[in-house]
């Protein structure tokens, strides 16, 4: 295989969704960065993605989305090495947790793994990322109120008052705090549309060629979305979800949730396309809230406050935060 010409980043690319989108992407030729908290499985997944693949241009990098320090760590380290040109992305990496946990900057492990780590790691890397280019988040159905399947599976509807109160539930007014954790999760999931849609906003106010998309995979029981959940309970949710999967919409398997997110950086139908959220293969509306404005630059200018975000390190830090 001829030596990539572009690279994509692919955080949590070494288990699930993550890595099958980083397997399909490696197929196509690309360069790959997977970025994974642990180091080992990180490095046993590259090697299996170039042994499957024959591209031998898959990489294996550390980053911990629990730790902002670590974020900032790996995007030098990112920036330093000789990679193809960044074209592309994917926020993929997040967790589901069975209690509410702080993470040691003083965060809700929720929503700094599964949004302000992503937050903060994008805007370190905008300005490396070539033009057109391309940033897409993994959300999920879960964050729409009216979702059937999310609600049978009782991850309960997203809360947005502020994003103060998500970063700092213990801190927040009785109206605002979040105890669930399933709520939390879902929370996190309209962040990364929110999210999603001001970057799309604020980079075409400074005319950066650069598209932003999120994808809702599906409830996919073949991968380890449930891998903090108690055994016999995860032995129940994939074993009894994958038997129903040709029945229930919205229940995919991972190898093709895998290739729904890949084409969400490697479609050319999709150049004039942006801020733009996909169940599966098909472009839909995603929920009322996902397109609140004002919780949008609330969540923007939260997240740059937490991230202490400076505005040398981020191309849109010029842009008004409120």
């Amino acid at each position: 295989m001829t030596a990539p010409q572009k690279t994509v980043l692919i955080t949590g690319g070494n288990t699930g969704l993550g890595y099958h989108a980083a397997t399909e992407l490696a197929a196509a030729g690309w360069q790959v960065v997977i970025a994974s908290r642990n180091k080992e499985r990180t490095a046993a997944a590259a090697n299996q993605i170039q042994q499957s693949t024959g591209n031998q241009h898959v990489l294996p990098m550390q980053l911990d989305l629990a730790s902002l320090d670590s974020v900032r760590t790996f995007a030098g380290e990112f920036v330093a090495r000789e990679l193809a040109p960044l074209q592309a992305i994917i926020c993929n990496a997040g967790i589901t947790l069975t209690e509410m946990q702080s993470t040691a900057d003083g965060v809700d492990k929720t929503f700094q793994v599964n949004h302000l780590g992503h937050f903060l790691l994008v805007n370190l890397l905008l300005e490396h990322l070539q033009q057109p280019g391309r940033v897409v988040m993994v959300s999920s159905g879960t964050h729409i109120p009216s979702h059937k399947l999310a609600r049978a599976t009782g991850v309960t509807v997203p809360k947005y008052v502020n994003a103060s109160a998500l970063a700092h539930p213990e801190q927040a007014s009785p109206q605002a705090k979040i105890t669930n954790p399933a709520q939390a999760y879902s929370t996190s999931k309209l962040c990364n549309l929110l999210f999603a849609y001001e970057l799309s906003r604020r980079l075409h106010e400074q005319n950066v060629d650069i598209n932003t998309y999120a994808l809702d995979p599906g409830l996919m029981p073949d991968t380890s979305f449930a891998r903090e959940f108690p055994a016999p309970v995860r032995s129940m949710f994939q074993s009894v979800f994958i038997g129903l999967e040709p029945l229930i919409a919205g229940v995919r398997r991972g190898g093709e949730s895998g290739k729904h997110l890949a084409r969400l950086v490697t479609d050319p139908v999709l150049d004039d396309v942006t801020a733009a959220y996909f169940d599966g293969l098909e472009q839909v509306r995603s929920s009322a809230d996902s397109y609140d404005e004002a919780k949008a630059r609330d969540l923007w200018a939260t997240s740059a406050e937490l991230a202490q975000l400076q505005p040398h390190e981020s191309i849109l830090m010029k842009v008004a935060a409120v």
